[in-house]
């Protein structure tokens, strides 16, 4: 990947050279006014520039809760469940439609002659997982040579991304994400990326291409109360 800086107010010195990096969250919001009010304070306070949301809080099928401040990103006219937000305005990025749905959302982020694909993605518990495979195909062959994330609500659960057990779905999207040389960003933790009265599980995924694989750092989940049955996963693309 070509070494050129994305501009952003987040400038850091790695390596003995001077970097810019993109601050990213990831969190499902679970349709709460609550889990939107806790993140956007969250946001305003940590400079967050890019958010990838799954299951927004939503009026009238128009996403809210959010301030003009953001530049957001959903695509289709049903009830949307996955949500890009932009805070960096600086950011040069294009929807591509094509590519996206109420459940998949596209992005193609340029500066300079650096291209990322960045994608947030819903996966339906109640709909056959090769349908959401078959999405993520796509986005994999658009990106060809790019760099590629994808901050995926997967509702899968496999032992490559540190949860207790591989169920069908897990064993199913493992193998596929094996296949495709995809790499998941998920480090090993005492927290989970879910929890609930029924129990925990890591169905939330940070996914990157070859591409990227020196760019995303400092994945982790948040202590931070998140006032949602997930938790608050963050990270950040250096450049």
């Amino acid at each position: 990947m070509a070494n050129n800086h994305l501009p952003t107010t987040n400038l850091h010195k790695r390596k003995g050279i001077m970097q810019t990096h993109l601050k990213c969250i990831q969190l499902n919001l679970q349709h709460s006014r609550l889990v939107t009010d806790n993140l956007r304070k969250i946001i305003e306070e940590e400079n967050i520039d890019i958010i990838f949301i799954q299951e927004p809080y939503t009026i009238r099928r128009k996403i809210a809760g959010l301030s003009k401040k953001f530049k957001i990103f959903t695509s289709g006219e049903g009830k949307h469940r996955a949500v890009i937000a932009m805070k960096n305005n600086k950011l040069d990025t294009m929807l591509i439609k094509q590519l996206s749905d109420e459940d998949v959302v596209v992005l193609e982020v340029i500066t300079g002659n650096t291209k990322i694909i960045i994608t947030s993605m819903y996966f339906d518990i109640n709909r056959q997982i090769d349908i959401d495979l078959m999405k993520l195909e796509a986005v994999i062959q658009h990106a060809n040579d790019a760099g590629l994330l994808i901050a995926m609500d997967s509702k899968s659960r496999a032992t490559s991304w540190h949860d207790l057990l591989t169920n069908r779905r897990g064993r199913t999207l493992e193998e596929y994400l094996m296949s495709k040389q995809m790499h998941i960003m998920n480090e090993e933790s005492h927290l989970t990326t879910f929890r609930s009265s029924r129990g925990t599980s890591n169905i939330d995924l940070t996914i990157i291409n070859n591409q990227l694989l020196s760019a995303v750092c400092e994945w982790e989940i948040s202590e931070q109360d998140s006032c949602s049955d997930h938790s608050i996963l963050r990270y950040e693309v250096w450049q």
